[in-house]
């Protein structure tokens, strides 16, 4: 850890009485969880010698020091800072610290979610303004991190100049509201003024003088930084030095080539790449700048590859990436879970000398022979943690050449492969001259390093671990692990077992398995026959074990049985996670006899479709267990008494227990659940309440609420009993979100609180929805003190009459909410009021306001001068027609989203209401817009400067644009600014009934965006006349009536559209409409990047013309369950960058492809099952039940994809085919990973078939979804 502060603890220096603190021997200080709180202004702190200061989960902390309270001398060696986890801190250093900070080498600031600045600006006012830039200079700084810090904006406020002489490293990622890296503050001063400081907010972080970082080697951004630092040319100033560059979330959507950056760095040696898209990194095509690289960057010779969202494969032979890799000595690939195998057959890997590959969880092998032969440098191989890989070279069919030397390597390390059974299967000879170690851990499935003959010469031992172990050696390599095999050592030091993985041990696996090292355990077997899965004895044996699973026992009953009393009551020391899903006969976890047993370090509970468990810990054994069960069954149970101890837990979520009807006992072990910060309740459908007034006081931690579909609830907090003590149930409001939907029966939120006994100061977000017997969501006194309330969101309670209830007492207070930021009232037919005492409400932040079919809403906002005219300024009980809400001056300063039904737009605007706070409206949305309206709509809009998004839902389309009998028509020359987006949703009419050149037609060309959803009466989505020049994403959802999208005309103007999206349209037949009176042209979709077709089961093409259509751009296409379309383009069609065809939601890999588009959607109604072959299926074929079952022989072991799974493989398999159109209803490889040449048989529902592995398995197979029995 770090070096305490010699036995002194932080809170000497906030607890203590002295004015003046002095610590003259600290050298580091760790501030852990919460022990700073406030600064103490009558406290002095002098700390001569600190040099290391870590401050983390500080949660109350705003401010690390009190500039007044700080000795001269105190910090001024600090040479390594760091600051993570404080939520709540706004600046790290104030401006007088600049001095102290001249040691200073180190500086992380993590995970500070309003940190805003990192100096806090001097305060400054009137004479005293800075007009002479602060230099803020860090002489020995050479790391600087600065990564997940949502609200940071800039390094400083005021005028400044930051100086970097020796930075070494930068660090940043995950700042969003950092637009610009660095500016020069010649040119900061000319954009803004030296008076105007404040304006480069949202500009840029540094300000510097010339030459931003001169010593800079090694930066980590995210490619928008890079890419702005390009463009404003401060990139090249500072990048000749760069050795080590981390490239976050790159891609050439941004205009600039990242080839091209990565080729002007001449002295990179190494690039690590995280997130993003791998192949985008090194693909030109569409920059027009591919002539440019014939070399790599010279220097490069080391790559990290982590969490890409494509594969490796993307590069043609001789490319640039190929070269990239010949030059590599170095290379690492973590968590990409797309792979399916490292890299195509044709790339050389010629110079590598270290292979690390872990977490890919995708895949199957890691490289062909052709690559591996070219590994003659390879020192080192490492590969860990790949859950489905079978062998780590695979050996094709067509291999002339059958020998391999691995010249180089000396180390290699095979660690957690659970489906791993040889390092390569083909007949190869393979040597390994130089090897001295190989590591082999948890690989229980690998029964042989290779079938052909092997070399090891200098191999004299087999180790099981890393560190520490002598190794086993019985002659050579393949007999021993092939005696490991036989004495299942794999699985003596496995540390992540799942049952169903290895279906053999599912009896024998306590006896086989060393459970003290097992740190995540899965039981997952139906055809479990066990009624208890852990004993004592093996129960107190896993010791390690962290995360336990059980799911799928059809016949389990009880997780572990304690027998006798005088076993410890401390189970599983380390278990963090538990998880009982789908046990349709649980009773409960444990049986115990004896007082209580705990779980000391769990902290996520789950239990899921658990019908019959009642009570988590359980008292009935042998032969009283019928008896207990008897008398347990006319009790009441909760499912946490006094049996069980859980002081840790975080998290509870249960789900689906049906016989469930209390939570929590009335006497519960001491500090049980005083940790809970998270509880979800689903599904459970005899629980009456949640939280018990004696609960109160353990709850102090609870954050997070979520309750949904619980049909017999009717209460949530219960106040009325008479063990609820007004502090106790103070200490135990600190909810910060509370969900409730589909609660049926809930009467109340709250039972009472006539004494204001839960004030819920800290909630934040409130949901209530589709609670059908609530007629107030707060009492009064709850409402009075949400003044941290952000979202509050009330929908569909059909008995609602007030948001907040009245009260017999009257209280001058009234409810204030000055964070409330988004306001959500919907469909509450019997709502009346907000509050029921006339009051003036304030929304001062509110951004997001919707409110529609709350019918008894007469008048939904009204001023309070005019209100106290209307109704007398002495009433104080609600009059029939106060409004919502009642305001005073400007109501909503920051609206920018507004939902409201139409007649409360038409009497506000009436009213002249509206144009008061719709200002800055961006979002507007209409409900129920009429054929009648009482104003002209395009005046009304046109009165919104900034409005972006306009949404229709529920009315006719074309009156919104139709000023006729307004007399307005000339004011209508130009469409409102700045609209770029349209959402319509069950629309009544039509969208192709306007002339051309109208004010509709206008909208649609500057429209970026446009979604379409059940509008039943559309034909054809606008007239061929219509042009969408601006479109980029283009949504049709659910318009059952479309017969075909857009016209060949409309279509040619679509040259920006990136995404088009057409789903669960009935009847349409194309997307692009064939006219008859068509030559010959061209149709361009130049940006189309995406395109889904999705449940549209009369499309028969996409476009049946005789246009040429060219996607230069597309790379993603989507065509699920249309089964009609039997060609994509009957003209010639061209799409360069597409290379396969997704037929499932979350297809993996590059999908399915047989060389072009338009033959590889033939193929989809031509289905092909798998590779075959000198024929297709072989042998007898079985048949029942409408269905063919075949086998798939794929002799040649290629790559397909079974369906409709998508899943790859190698392997053989079988398919069953639905007779009646030829459909694959399901097919699945081989589990043996051999030939499957047999003759298949049908019986009872299940279909038999032969493998042709060495062991001679024959496989059981649900003849309805092909799972393997």
């Amino acid at each position: 850890m770090y070096d305490f502060l010699k036995n002194h603890r932080i809170q000497r220096l906030v607890n203590e009485k002295p004015r003046l603190q002095i610590l003259p021997g600290c050298c580091s200080i760790y501030w852990p969880n919460n022990t700073l709180g406030n600064n103490n202004p009558q406290l002095l702190v002098r700390i001569l010698d600190l040099k290391f200061l870590h401050i983390k989960k500080m949660d109350n902390m705003r401010k690390i020091w009190c500039h007044q309270h700080i000795i001269m001398d105190s910090f001024s060696k600090i040479d390594f800072f760091q600051v993570y986890d404080c939520h709540k801190l706004l600046n790290i250093f104030p401006s007088n610290m600049l001095g102290r900070l001249q040691k200073l080498e180190k500086l992380f600031i993590q995970r500070c979610n309003s940190l805003e600045l990192i100096f806090e600006e001097l305060n400054t006012t009137g004479r005293d303004v800075e007009t002479v830039p602060r230099v803020l200079v860090f002489p020995q700084l050479t790391w600087l991190r600065l990564s997940d810090l949502p609200s940071l904006r800039s390094f400083y406020l005021g005028l400044y100049i930051s100086e970097w002489p020796k930075l070494n490293k930068l660090s940043m990622w995950r700042c969003n509201k950092v637009e610009i890296l660095t500016s020069e503050h010649s040119s900061f001063e000319k954009s803004h003024g030296g008076s105007q400081p404040e304006n480069s907010i949202q500009e840029q972080l540094f300000i510097v003088d010339k030459v931003a970082f001169p010593k800079i080697e090694h930066l980590a951004l995210e490619w928008n930084w890079i890419v702005k630092e390009i463009l404003h040319r401060n990139f090249s100033k500072y990048s000749c030095n760069i050795k080590v560059v981390e490239l976050i979330r790159a891609s050439k959507q941004s205009g600039i080539c990242p080839c091209c950056f990565l080729c002007t760095l001449t002295n990179l040696e190494r690039l690590d790449v995280y997130h993003g898209f791998f192949g985008e990194i090194f693909a030109c095509e569409e920059l027009d700048c591919k002539k440019k690289h014939a070399d790599t960057p010279s220097k490069l010779s080391q790559l990290r590859l982590a969490n890409l969202a494509d594969s490796l494969h993307q590069c043609e032979e001789d490319s640039l990436l190929c070269k990239v890799f010949r030059n590599l000595t170095s290379l690492e690939v973590l968590k990409c879970h797309t792979l399916k195998n490292l890299v195509p057959s044709f790339v050389s890997f010629q110079n590598l000398k270290k292979l690390e590959v872990s977490r890919c969880d995708g895949l199957v092998n890691l490289m062909e022979v052709s690559v591996a032969k070219n590994l003659g440098q390879l020192t080192r191989l490492k590969i860990n943690e790949c859950k489905m890989i079978e062998e780590i070279i695979m050996h094709g069919v067509d291999e002339v050449e059958n020998r391999m030397i691995f010249y180089q390597l000396e180390y290699l390390e095979l660690h957690s492969l659970p489906k791993l059974t040889s390092f390569c299967s083909g007949n190869c000879n393979i040597e390994f001259p130089s090897l001295q170690q190989i590591v082999m851990r948890q690989c229980p499935t690998m029964e042989i390093f290779s079938q052909g003959v092997l070399s090891t010469p200098k191999l004299q031992r087999l180790q099981t671990a890393e560190v520490y172990d002598e190794g086993s050696w019985a002659g050579s390599l393949n007999t021993t692990i092939q005696k490991l095999f036989k004495d299942m050592v794999g699985f003596r030091c496995i540390e992540n077992f799942t049952i169903s993985d290895f279906p053999h041990l599912k009896e024998v696996w306590r006896e086989k398995i060393l459970v003290r090292n097992l740190k995540s355990l899965v039981m997952d077997d139906k055809c479990c026959s066990l009624r208890y899965i852990f004993t004592s004895s093996v129960a107190l044996s896993l010791v390690q074990l962290q995360k336990l699973q059980i799911k799928n026992c059809v016949i389990l009953e009880v997780i572990e049985v304690i027998e006798e009393e005088t076993v410890t009551n401390n189970l599983f020391p380390n278990l963090y996670e538990l998880k009982l899903i789908n046990l349709p006969e649980l009773e409960s976890f444990c049986n115990f006899a004896g007082n209580a047993i705990e779980l000391p370090s769990l902290t996520h509970l789950l239990i899921e479709n658990c019908p019959n468990i009642q009570t988590f810990v359980s008292n009935f054994t042998g032969e009283d267990m019928s008896t207990t069960k008897d008398k347990r069954l006319t009790d009441i149970q909760p499912l946490f008494d006094e049996k069980i101890r859980l002081s840790n837990l975080k998290l509870l979520r249960l789900d689906k227990m049906d016989k469930l009807r209390e939570i929590w006992h009335h006497q519960l072990s001491l500090n049980s659940f005083s940790k809970l910060d998270s509880l979800g309740l689903y599904n459970c459908h005899n629980v009456l309440n949640v939280f018990p007034s004696n609960m109160f006081g353990r709850l102090q931690k609870l954050k997070w609420t979520v309750i949904k579909n619980c049909s017999s609830l009717y209460e949530i907090f219960e106040l009325q009993a008479s063990s609820c003590g007004k502090t106790q149930a103070i200490t135990a409001a600190q909810l910060e979100k509370l969900v409730l939907h589909d609660l049926p029966k809930l009467k109340h939120i709250w039972d009472v609180d006539s004494q204001g006994l839960l004030t819920c100061q800290n909630l934040i977000s409130i949901e209530v929805i589709d609670c059908g017997s609530l007629k107030s969501v707060f009492p009064a006194s709850v409402g009075r003190n949400l003044l941290r309330l952000e979202q509050l969101w009330i929908e569909n309670c059909c008995m609602v009459e007030e948001i907040f209830a009245k009260e017999e007492q009257v209280d001058e207070a009234v409810p204030r909410f000055p964070r409330l930021t988004f306001l959500r009232l919907a469909e509450l037919p019997r709502l009346q009021s907000f509050y029921p005492r006339v009051h003036i409400s304030e929304w001062p932040v509110l951004k997001n306001l919707h409110v529609w079919k709350c019918d008894r809403i007469e008048i939904f906002v009204s001023n309070v001068l005019r209100f106290q005219v209307n109704q007398g300024e002495s009433q104080q009980e609600k009059p029939m027609e106060q409004p919502l809400l009642l305001l005073d001056k400007v109501p909503f300063n920051n609206l920018e989203s507004l939902t409201l039904d139409w007649k409360w737009i038409e009497k506000e605007s009436l009213h002249e209401k509206l144009p008061m706070y719709s200002c800055k409206l961006k979002v507007l949305t209409f409900v129920g817009f009429h054929n009648e309206a009482n104003i002209c709509v395009s005046c009304f809009l046109h009165k919104l400067p900034d409005l972006e998004r306009l949404q229709a839902r529920q009315g006719f389309f074309k009156e919104i644009f139709s000023f006729k009998g307004f007399g307005c028509e000339e004011k209508h020359v130009e469409a409102p600014s700045k609209l770029s987006i349209l959402w319509l949703f069950d629309v009544f009419d039509t969208l192709h009934l306007w002339e051309e050149n109208s004010l509709s037609g206008k909208v649609f060309q500057n429209l970026r965006i446009l979604e379409v959803i059940k509008c039943g009466n559309l034909k054809c989505l606008v007239p061929s006349s219509a042009s969408f020049k601006n479109l980029k994403t283009l949504k049709v959802s659910k318009c059952n009536g479309l017969l075909n999208l857009v016209a060949a005309p409309t279509a040619k103007s679509m040259m920006q559209l990136t995404k088009l999206s057409v789903s669960e349209c009935e009847r349409i037949e194309e997307i692009i409409i064939h006219e008859g009176d068509e030559v010959e042209d061209i149709i361009i979709f130049k940006k189309l990047s995406c395109l889904e077709l999705q449940c549209l089961p009369s499309l028969t093409s996409f476009y049946s013309g005789n246009y040429i259509t060219e996607f230069p751009s597309l790379e993603q296409l989507v065509v699920r369950e249309c089964p009609n379309m039997k060609t994509f383009s009957r003209g010639v069609l061209r799409a360069p960058r597409l290379y396969g065809l997704q037929i499932t939601e979350t297809a993996e890999g590059k999908g399915y492809w047989k060389g072009n588009l338009n033959t590889t959607v033939e193929h989809l109604f031509t289905e092909e099952a798998g590779p075959g072959s000198i024929g297709g299926g072989t042998w007898r074929a079985a048949t029942g039940e409408k269905r063919i079952y075949t086998n798939i022989v794929n002799s040649a072991g290629k790559y397909f994809s079974l369906k409709p799974s998508n899943k790859t493989t190698t392997s053989c398999g079988w398919v069953a085919i639905d007779v009646r159109n030829g459909k694959i209803i399901w097919s699945i490889a081989d589990p043996s990973n051999a030939l499957a040449f047999g003759p298949l048989t049908l019986a009872n529902g299940v279909l038999f078939a032969g493998s042709t592995h060495g062991k001679g398995p024959i496989y059981a197979m649900n003849a309805k979804t092909g799972k393997v029995l």
